[in-house]
């Protein structure tokens, strides 16, 4: 991101006025009161409006910065990208990860394992969303998985890979069924604790009220439907409609409205 910043500029305007002033004082100038105050207004509207420009473009850090807009995606503080051709770093394990089942208040959702893990901002911000489904008339919301470790996911991989196998299909064609719907290990999002899969217990969650109601309003909590039947030929996967994502704002907002998903997002930066 490319920065400009201009603490001098702002530091000759106020010493420039100040002169000003201070030389018309000494000549005992006919500058009437009205005029003075004209002109602080002008210089106040000024500032107000470098402010808001500083702003807009970033956090200012000793001096207004001239930025991208938030609609423009940049490679600084873009979402983790993990799939098969971004696998996360070896011993990779999320920093703040909390204990879904007492983190999570149970009047709203019912966290279905009791060791489900998941990074604070994330449950914090998927909180925040189901409560506002709850409020809207639709609850009953479960979450079946969050956090996993490589290890958890290496037994997921061979359970998946063994029942292809059991169907009759060779090694390698088993694997690359498998590849459709269980991510390598070190190659899933579950790793990084910021994905969720949400479900309704006992349906098949794709045909509920709660898989419309998460599909048309996650992005507004900071949330993407990661895995969609439209982008299947770019994320390797088939749609997971329970599988969601927080990326945070205003990430998710951009990916809905130019209808991108993580990997075309993150290319869009580059």
């Amino acid at each position: 991101m490319r920065r400009r910043r201009f603490p001098l500029f702002s530091a000759l305007l106020v010493a420039l006025l100040a002169a000003s002033i201070g030389y018309m004082t000494f000549l005992d100038a006919d500058v009437p009161r009205r005029a003075f105050s004209q002109i602080g207004a002008a210089f106040s509207r000024l500032g107000q409006s470098l402010s808001l420009v500083g702003r807009a473009g970033g956090e200012a850090t000793g001096g207004f910065i001239f930025a991208p807009s938030p609609a423009t995606p940049t490679p600084a503080s873009m979402p983790m990208l993990v799939n098969l051709d971004h696998p996360l770093a070896e011993g990779y394990v999320p920093g703040d990860l909390v204990r879904m089942r007492g983190y999570c208040d149970e009047a709203v959702v019912y966290v279905k394992g009791s060791e489900i893990d998941g990074d604070r901002e994330a449950v914090d911000a998927l909180m925040v969303m189901l409560k506002a489904a709850v409020a809207q008339g639709v609850g009953n919301w479960q979450i079946s998985a969050g956090y996993r470790s490589v290890g958890y996911q290496q037994e997921l991989w061979d359970s998946r890979v063994y029942q292809y196998r059991k169907e009759g299909l060779s090694a390698e064609k088993a694997r690359a069924a498998a590849a459709n719907y269980v991510a390598l290990p070190g190659c899933s999002e579950h790793h990084t604790g910021l994905a969720f899969d949400v479900t309704v217990p006992g349906e098949s969650f794709a045909l509920t009220d709660q898989s419309k109601w998460l599909a048309e309003h996650c992005w507004d909590y900071g949330f993407i439907m990661r895995y969609t039947q439209e982008k299947s030929g770019i994320t390797g996967f088939a749609a997971e409609p329970w599988h969601i994502r927080y990326v945070g704002q205003p990430h998710a907002r951009i990916m809905r409205e130019r209808d991108w998903c993580l990997e075309e997002y993150v290319n869009a930066a580059r």
